[in-house]
C-alpha cells in the first residue's frame, strides 16, 4: 500500500529533479549568461526571469474574451494594444535579473539588469550600457539617499507622437503636435528644446 509519506517523497524527488534540470538548462542559456554577467553572484538574493513575449502573451490571453463579447469596439483593442506595445518598444523585452549582496554594516548592493533585443521606443530614452555615472562623484559620502540618472530625452516627443498614432491613427499625432504648439504660443514653452537641454546625466 502506498502511504502518504511515500507519495510525498516521490513528489519531492520529482520536483527536485525538474528544478535541477531547469537550473542546468538556464546555465546553458546564452541570455541567462548575458544577464548574470551584469549581476553579483553569491549574495542573499538572485533572480532571473525570461520575459520574452510577455505582453504578446497577455494580449493573446484576453483577445478571445474581447472577441466573445461581440462588441466591435472591443474586438479592435488587441490590435491597438499590439501597435502601442511595439511603438513603446515593449516587444523588445527579453530577460530581467536582480541580485542583492550584503556589504556589511547594514549596507547592501542591489543590481538590476533588463536585457533587450533592441533598445527602441521607451528604451531609446535611457543611457548606454550600465556604468558608474560621473555625477556620483558629487554625492557626499554621508548622504542617506542619492539618485543619479543618464537619459536622452530628445526622442521623447517623436515617441509620444508615434504612440499616439498607434492608438488613434493620424489624428493622434496631430493632437500631440497641436498641444506642443499651444504650449509654445501661450506659455512660451518649447518642449523639444526643453527636453534637449535636460538630457545626459
Amino acid at each position: 500500500m502506498i502511504t502518504r509519506k511515500l507519495v510525498a517523497a516521490l513528489l519531492c524527488a520529482a520536483m527536485t529533479s525538474c528544478f535541477a534540470t531547469s537550473v542546468s538548462a538556464q546555465k546553458e542559456n546564452p541570455d541567462f549568461k548575458a544577464v548574470a554577467e551584469k549581476l553579483d553572484s553569491g549574495g542573499t538574493f538572485y533572480m532571473y526571469v525570461d520575459i520574452d513575449g510577455v505582453f504578446e502573451n497577455l494580449i493573446s490571453s484576453v483577445e478571445p474574451l474581447l472577441s466573445a463579447t461581440g462588441i466591435p469596439q472591443l474586438s479592435v483593442v488587441p490590435a491597438i494594444a499590439r501597435s502601442v506595445v511595439k511603438a513603446l518598444g515593449l516587444d523588445q523585452l527579453n530577460d530581467f535579473g536582480v541580485s542583492i549582496v550584503e556589504l556589511g554594516d547594514g549596507i547592501s548592493r542591489m543590481k538590476t539588469y533588463l536585457k533587450l533585443k533592441e533598445p527602441v521606443g521607451l528604451f531609446e530614452l535611457r543611457g548606454g550600457e550600465p556604468r558608474e555615472l560621473a555625477a556620483l562623484a558629487q554625492v557626499p559620502s554621508d548622504a542617506l539617499v542619492a539618485v543619479a540618472d543618464d537619459s536622452d530625452l530628445k526622442p521623447l516627443v517623436p515617441l509620444v507622437e508615434k504612440v499616439a498614432t498607434s492608438a488613434m491613427g493620424p489624428a493622434g499625432e496631430a493632437t500631440v503636435r497641436q498641444a506642443i504648439e499651444k504650449l509654445k504660443a501661450q506659455m512660451k514653452i518649447d518642449i523639444p528644446a526643453l527636453l534637449g537641454s535636460l538630457d545626459n546625466e
